[in-house]
């Protein structure tokens, strides 16, 4: 093969892959990459991008998925990172590291959530079977199952620009106090305010 020969082919080799880049440019730009073949990623709107994973939808402009598999996105701006069976349709919303979950909300973040649920615009949920149905709200479940590893109870927000905290073990005969779950320095909170009550009282008293 001569060099006037090789010249030409390694022209054609370049002009093709100008050509479909640029039809990418204008349609959709798109980057599967998946150890399994076929993936069955699929993407229909531009500027979108998914890289890993199989069986993954985007629906929306600007949107991503990240890994994973059977995830779908169809708000703009919107990003699934890992997981499994999650719908994210608010507009600039994230859901992270979550199983059989759905953020609907718009800039709403989800992490580490299974059958968990961010409906409220600007939320947080962070955890399993935690759910923010209302607008600037967070909800952070650290239950333990009731064995320690079985799925906690429900967590959810408790009204418009409120924090819900769950914390504590679900056990059939009744949780302790949230008190003993939350700690500062490592004092649970029921002894530090156990402390600053008698504290108080000796002061009355002397």
């Amino acid at each position: 093969m001569g060099p006037k020969r090789t010249w030409v082919k390694f022209a054609a080799f370049w002009a093709t892959l100008v050509m479909t880049a640029t039809s990418a440019c204008n349609d959709t730009i798109s980057s599967v990459v998946s150890s399994f073949s076929p993936s069955m990623n699929e993407i229909t709107q531009p500027w979108s991008i998914i890289l890993g994973g199989r069986e993954n939808q985007v629906f929306s402009s600007y949107a991503s998925i990240l890994g994973g598999s059977a995830n779908v996105v169809s708000g703009p701006f919107t990003t699934v990172m890992g997981g499994h069976f999650n719908t994210a349709s608010g507009r600039g919303a994230t859901c992270l590291s979550s199983n059989r979950s759905v953020v609907s909300g718009n800039f709403a973040v989800l992490l580490s959530g299974s059958n968990s649920s961010a409906r409220g615009d600007s939320t947080v949920v962070v955890g399993p079977n935690a759910h923010a149905d209302h607008h600037h709200s967070a909800v952070l479940n650290f239950k333990a199952g009731l064995d320690g590893s079985a799925e906690p109870g429900v967590c959810e927000s408790q009204g418009h620009g409120t924090v819900n905290v769950c914390v504590g073990d679900d056990t059939a005969s009744g949780s302790e106090s949230p008190l003993h779950s939350i700690f500062f320095n490592g004092a649970s909170l029921r002894d530090l305010i156990d402390t600053a009550v008698r504290e108080a009282i000796n002061v009355r008293i002397i």
